[in-house]
């Protein structure tokens, strides 16, 4: 890259410490989106180092209203990476990129992102969740049903949070595991289930 700014502020990303630090230089990097620069970010997606893929996602995923012009091969770069990589942070980051751009999901997605509802890792199971609220596909509201039962509390209330007010969607299922979410000993969960419960019953 050319752009001694954008050069510096890459380096900073790529060594950064602490999370904050990380998504100061992200946001500034942002800034710096037009048709040369989307083409060198995609460039780092395609490197081999797991720490270039992130930054460039990052970058990509929340680039303002520009993004919709290149969100299809962004998301086969972020498909792809999905299918091949085991990196716990990869796959984090290519979730929660997902997440900012869900209205663009396709059928065709969703059997790779069934695959993450049963990962080991909670936090992929908690960026799954992410990547699924507002989603009212079929097979992403199965894969919230199953999250809103994680033995996570925390993917446990972001998934009663998508299935009880992030969707119209309504079965006997979804309003079965809100139902028992309302007994949660977690004050979250059980407010986000009854909440989702009530707006059903208003039907």
């Amino acid at each position: 890259m050319d752009n001694p700014d954008i050069n510096f502020l890459i380096k900073k990303a790529f060594k950064a410490k602490y999370k904050s630090y990380y998504w100061n230089h992200i946001s500034k990097l942002r800034t710096y989106v037009n048709d040369e620069m989307i083409s060198e970010y995609f460039e780092m997606i395609d490197s081999d180092d797991a720490k270039f893929k992130q930054i460039g996602i990052d970058i990509l995923c929340q680039s303002g209203n520009k993004r919709g012009n290149f969100v299809e091969p962004l998301f086969d770069k972020i498909f792809e990476i999905l299918r091949t990589t085991s990196d716990e942070n990869l796959i984090c980051t290519c979730l929660f990129a997902i997440g900012h751009n869900n209205q663009h999901l396709k059928t065709k997605h969703f059997k790779t992102l069934e695959k993450f509802q049963n990962s080991e890792s909670k936090e992929i199971r908690y960026a799954l969740t992410f990547s699924l609220l507002g989603v009212e596909n079929y097979k992403a509201v199965k894969m919230m049903i199953k999250l809103a039962q994680d033995r996570s509390l925390r993917v446990k209330d972001w998934a009663t949070f998508g299935l009880g007010t992030q969707i119209e969607y309504d079965d006997e299922e979804i309003r079965s595991v809100l139902y028992k979410n309302c007994f949660s000993k977690d004050h979250q969960i059980r407010h986000e289930a009854i909440k989702g419960l009530a707006n059903r019953e208003n039907k």
